[in-house]
């Protein structure tokens, strides 16, 4: 016998389904949504390289008198992006630096060459007149590095090295800009040609303002211990040296500039910079007397479309050699085992002789 009320009830059951429904399909349709946005970011094109889209930009080299912002793009540029804008090219730099202090001058003079296409192989070498150097290859993702009369040999690196490499050598702007910050007036810009290219030559002179961009929320840096050589005793950091470093950092004071910059019309890359600067740092607490330091950079971009950076030949590279304890980590355990083995080997000792028994006591 069919119960009364059952078709009452199939009819509520009917009339909840779309209610029911209506969630489900919801939840269904946001994850099919985000299926579908995953699916189009998985099989996207790739992005450019950030060194392209920055290539891209159009800068105005006419603007550089009146905006700092645009003077530290252009002279600040990276190696890889002046070669997407360039193309091949080498760049030479020249840096001269003399310390004068209670009448002693200490000078040194550093040389820098680079050769670099427009995928990033590079070729870099470093000398200065206290004839010590460094040459370094990066090709093909791989790289080489040779001090001054050594050989080659392969060096293992990761993509933030390569491009710190390749921008230290050339290092004529970054010192500029480091050195000066924003204490740097620049001038109209007059035509000229350099090496045939159209450009601009901007003439430079030190600003009386201080920068107002410095970064000073940033917090205290910590340094490690070291130990006096006179006394032996293991003392609270800074050393000495990075001490008197850190002091030319905060407490150098720009005196005067004269030099000037050039820029190319057609991709508004820097092509030259000539700058003579000078410094004074006040004497520290056991000195009398400030220091004085004269800076010079010359810096030159010659492009050429015959470039080409090749890697070392086989007889020029040294084959990598790891240390012995990375090829066998358990070289040292071998004279354990080697000795525990020998002792499990060796038979028992005989029975003393007869004779050489210890006589019994009465």
């Amino acid at each position: 016998m069919s119960h009364p009320n059952r078709p009452l009830r199939a009819l509520a059951l009917l009339s909840l389904l779309p209610t029911l429904a209506s969630p489900l399909s919801g939840c269904t349709e946001g994850i099919d949504r985000s299926a579908q946005a995953a699916k189009e970011r998985i099989f996207s094109p790739e992005e450019p390289r950030p060194e392209i889209t920055r290539a891209a930009e159009t800068l105005n080299p006419t603007s550089l008198p009146g905006s700092p912002k645009l003077f530290r793009r252009i002279v600040g540029m990276e190696r890889l992006e002046t070669a997407r804008r360039i193309g091949r090219h080498r760049a030479i730099t020249n840096v001269k630096m003399e310390w004068v202090r209670e009448g002693r001058s200490v000078t040194l003079s550093e040389n820098h060459e680079l050769a670099v296409d427009e995928d990033g192989h590079f070729k870099a070498l470093y000398r200065n007149d206290a004839d010590a150097g460094i040459e370094t290859l990066f090709v093909d993702g791989q790289a080489f590095t040779k001090t001054r009369y050594g050989p080659f040999r392969p060096r293992r690196l990761d993509r933030a090295q390569e491009s710190a490499w390749r921008n230290r050598a050339a290092p004529g702007g970054p010192l500029l800009l480091s050195m000066l910050g924003g204490r740097i007036v620049v001038q109209p810009g007059e035509p000229l040609e350099q090496d045939g290219r159209p450009a601009k030559r901007f003439q430079m002179t030190l600003s009386a303002v201080e920068p107002t961009d410095k970064q000073d929320n940033l917090p205290p840096p910590v340094y490690g211990q070291w130990r006096d050589p006179r006394s032996g005793d293991v003392l609270p950091g800074p050393d000495p040296d990075t001490a008197r470093r850190l002091q030319f950092e905060k407490n150098r004071q720009p005196q005067s500039l004269e030099g000037h910059v050039v820029v190319d019309d057609a991709t508004s890359i820097l092509l030259g910079i000539h700058a003579k600067a000078t410094f004074t740092v006040p004497p520290m607490e056991d000195e009398d007397d400030e220091a004085r330091l004269t800076l010079t950079i010359d810096y030159s971009v010659y492009p050429s479309s015959s470039l080409k950076v090749m890697p070392p030949s086989e007889d020029e590279v040294e084959p990598l050699k790891l240390p012995r304890t990375l090829k066998d980590p358990l070289a040292f355990l071998k004279g354990e085992i080697r000795k525990e083995s020998a002792k499990e080997q060796e038979p028992e000792d005989d029975p003393p002789a007869e004779d050489e028994r210890t006589p019994e006591r009465p």
